[in-house]
């Protein structure tokens, strides 16, 4: 008589990981939840050709044989996005496919919405940006783009990063750009340590003593180790 009871509890136990809540991403431009995004994330990219970029959600913690299922399946894996997630690069008729895949729970598309944490609002200003591409390779096309809309360039690209000179609008049209991966208002570099010797009270120690360094060889070592 106490089967049936057996079979409750093993049932109990298992009903979690079957209704599971999807997960949350954490991207630079702020949390994604997956569960809020099903309803609007379905694939329609069968008919598109070429290759973009999908978020990929994991049913639970990433493993090697997780990671090869995807490549198995034409995904480039471009990034890890926590929780258990990956940003991967497929050609957009294979994308629906991932959803079918055994270690996979939610497959959405990398939104241009994703690609800032500011707010991309219309205010006609021109201001300076910097723009992350996920290849270098892509540089040409999308400065070509950025040149169309009115954007200007404010100096060669630096690997992956661009820097413009553009307004909201056009950084928001340029976030559509598969190539783009991340957009931000450029910050100017500031000098940042040259006070610490002021806070530590140096110049008065060197002035009491007499530390100079007059006449002293310092030599520097690196043992190559990366620890």
């Amino acid at each position: 008589m106490r089967a049936p009871t057996v079979l409750v509890a093993v049932l109990v136990s298992l009903l979690p990981a079957a209704i599971a809540p999807a997960a949350t991403l954490h991207l630079k431009s702020g949390p994604v939840d997956t569960q809020a995004e099903a309803a609007q994330s379905a694939v329609e990219s069968a008919v598109i050709r070429g290759r973009g970029y999908y978020l990929v959600a994991l049913k639970g913690p990433v493993t090697e044989t997780a990671k090869r299922t995807l490549i198995d399946a034409g995904a480039e894996i471009t990034e890890y996005i926590p929780d258990f997630a990956f940003l991967v690069s497929i050609e957009h008729s294979k994308a629906a496919q991932l959803r079918r895949l055994e270690p996979v729970e939610w497959v959405g598309p990398f939104r241009p919405e994703y690609k800032s944490a500011v707010r991309l609002d219309s205010d006609g200003k021109k201001e300076q940006f910097v723009v992350v591409l996920f290849s270098p390779r892509e540089a040409g096309y999308v400065l070509s783009r950025a040149r169309l809309m009115g954007a200007k360039s404010l100096m060669p690209p630096e690997g992956s990063a661009l820097r413009l000179l553009a307004t909201r609008d056009q950084v928001r049209e340029l976030s559509k750009l598969a190539p783009v991966s991340w957009i931000e208002p450029y910050l100017q570099p500031k000098l940042c340590n040259n006070v610490a010797a002021g806070i530590c009270g140096l110049p008065e120690l060197r002035q009491g003593l007499g530390l100079f360094g007059a006449g002293q060889i310092v030599g520097v070592a690196d043992a190559g180790l990366d620890t």
